[in-house]
């Protein structure tokens, strides 16, 4: 099963992916699709699973709707803004789940961020491709938003802070 979703951002692409990538183990401090996020180290991270050589820490640990997960990254392109992970404790139907996200941008101060979600399904359980895209989506959509929300926020306006790189970003 794939499912990609796209929300387009008045912030520049840098911003954008400053925020999504090196503030990664810090998702919810911005983002109610995330109770609680920290971050993983390499022994938390599973023999046969491989860490991007590039990626500046292994994952990181959260708590979703769907429970807690593990998201090891297992590409990471910094020239091109993207980064994949490898979610692991996601439901027995689902044998593996991917998640890659790029940052493009659209103009001197705007960019489109996509997710791509890749899901391997046990079986005939590949029935209920439909119900996890609307699943997903369901948990992806609220995450986009708050992410556009933050991005776009002047500081004044009283939506969470993030601090980025010594300026605040919303």
């Amino acid at each position: 099963m794939q499912h990609t979703l796209t929300i387009d951002i008045d912030a520049t692409a840098d911003a954008v992916w400053h925020l999504l990538a090196h503030r990664y183990c810090e998702v919810a401090d911005w983002t109610d699709a995330v109770k609680r996020s920290w971050p993983m180290t390499a022994d938390m991270v599973p023999d046969d699973v491989t860490v991007a050589p590039a990626a500046p820490f292994p994952g990181r640990m959260v708590v979703t709707p769907l429970g807690q997960l593990a998201e090891v990254l297992i590409e990471w392109d910094e020239e091109a803004r993207s980064f994949t992970f490898l979610a692991l404790g996601v439901p027995g139907i689902v044998t593996r789940s991917t998640d890659k996200t790029t940052v493009t941008p659209t103009g001197p101060a705007s960019c489109r961020v996509s997710i791509d979600v890749e899901m391997e399904l046990w079986g005939p359980l590949s029935l209920l491709d439909p119900v996890l895209k609307r699943s997903i989506s369901g948990v992806l959509n609220p995450f986009l938003e708050d992410l556009k929300r933050t991005a776009e926020a002047p500081p004044s306006s009283g939506a969470r802070a993030v601090e980025m790189d010594g300026a605040r970003l919303a």
